[in-house]
């Protein structure tokens, strides 16, 4: 797989903000930043920047549970 043939592809659609962050036992692989943690004040997200995304993600580990539990049902 080649990460950055997939970070290019995503940042140059306009996919993408955030931070594209890859690593294996042997430490970071890849690391990219792009968009904006702050759009009015201007401020580029980087690695540190702390994303709001748990209560976005509450349904996708209740289904994923969901889905398990009736698998072995």
């Amino acid at each position: 797989m080649n990460v950055e043939k997939i970070w290019n592809s995503w940042n140059n659609a306009g996919m993408f903000s955030g931070v594209f962050y890859v690593k294996d036992e042997q430490g970071v692989i890849f690391e990219r930043c792009c968009g904006f943690r702050n759009r009015s004040e201007g401020l580029a997200n980087n690695r540190d920047t702390a994303f709001g995304i748990a209560s976005g993600t509450k349904l996708f580990t209740g289904l994923a549970i969901c889905k398990r539990f009736n698998f072995y049902r």
